[in-house]
């Protein structure tokens, strides 16, 4: 699904659409007639393929911190309604506060039935005054508290410990959820610009769901290492057999994906995997592998940043939809490309 966002002439959209991904692939516009959030873009949105979450963003000077939840009404794809949440949480008791170019993961409480959930992990983005943040948060909306509400638990201790991830906005956070049949969920966040302008670096930060702490995973013998980078995309790949290679002689293995974003000194168009081992002990350790192709397998992606993606767990393949070519700060580039 995508909604918000900016087009070529560099005008903001409120618009909601759904692409069915089957043997061929199609956009359809999903309509809407009831209340909406604004037009925005540098939000984020999370759910599946009847419901979503869409928080934060800006338009021109505003920053946005309203959340709004979307669900399909019939099964036709083509008849959604949007709600706006209200947060249960005073400013007192904590909000996470307007935000933009943050990262959002969904997640889902072990036991809790899927149909009555929705929530996720919130780290990073940056704040109404263009602050680079560092702060950790958990929301939900839970008919169990009620219908239309939405709660925030922060996460971030004060002061922050030494094994802290680094204030930044603009980079990307997956769910890994661990070994099969282990309870050992992480989020992995990588890349992002820090307060100072400058590229955050290039190392893996691992959020401990179950230990509510962050450490550096180990990184094996890798082919190389992608360099820092923001504003690219980053999907989760569960292979569950189904991946085109073997990794560590397993090819049930699973990784983090991560494609383009703008670099040091110029837009990339590289695609790199970070797999783990589907195992235990080893589960910690990942590894760097470069899997950009060669002209001769198809024709690359164009070196782009600030574009959508998702992963086709069925068809083993990474789909982006849209972004900027020209680099960050360029008007004009944005692309409208499913590859």
């Amino acid at each position: 699904m995508s909604f918000g966002g900016e087009d070529d002439a560099g005008s903001l959209k409120d618009s909601l659409h759904h692409m069915a991904v089957t043997n061929r692939s199609y956009w359809m516009s999903n309509s809407n007639t009831s209340t909406k959030p604004s037009s925005r873009k540098w939000h984020s949105f999370i759910g599946d393929q009847t419901r979503g979450v869409a928080y934060g963003g800006v338009n021109g000077g505003e920053s946005f911190g309203d959340l709004w939840y979307t669900v399909r009404q019939t099964s036709t794809d083509s008849s959604w309604i949007w709600q706006k949440l209200v947060e249960v949480n005073t400013v007192a008791t904590g909000r996470a506060g307007a935000r933009s170019r943050h990262a959002m993961v969904p997640w889902r409480q072990p036991g809790v039935p899927e149909s009555t959930w929705i929530g996720g992990f919130l780290f990073g983005g940056r704040d109404t005054s263009g602050n680079a943040l560092d702060d950790l948060w958990f929301g939900r909306r839970n008919p169990n508290i009620l219908p239309g509400q939405w709660n925030w638990t922060n996460l971030t201790p004060t002061p922050r410990p030494a094994s802290w991830p680094s204030a930044r906005y603009g980079h990307v956070a997956i769910l890994d959820p661990g070994p099969r049949g282990a309870n050992r969920p992480r989020v992995l966040i990588f890349g992002g610009r820090g307060q100072s302008g400058a590229l955050a670096s290039n190392e893996v930060w691992a959020y401990d769901i179950n230990a509510n702490a962050f450490y550096r995973p180990t990184i094996g013998t890798p082919e190389g290492t992608p360099e820092a980078r923001e504003g690219h995309v980053g999907v989760y790949e569960d292979c569950a057999g189904q991946c085109q290679r073997t990794v560590y002689g397993n090819p049930a293995a699973r990784r983090m994906t991560i494609f383009g974003g703008q670099g040091a000194s110029a837009l990339l168009g590289d695609l790199w995997g970070l797999w783990r081992r589907d195992s235990l002990p080893s589960d910690t350790v990942y590894t760097w592998d470069s899997m950009s192709l060669p002209g001769t397998q198809g024709t690359p992606a164009s070196a782009r940043t600030q574009m959508a993606g998702v992963h086709d767990q069925w068809g083993d393949r990474l789909t982006l939809f849209g972004g900027d070519t020209n680099g960050e700060g360029m008007a004009g580039g944005q692309t409208a490309e499913v590859v």
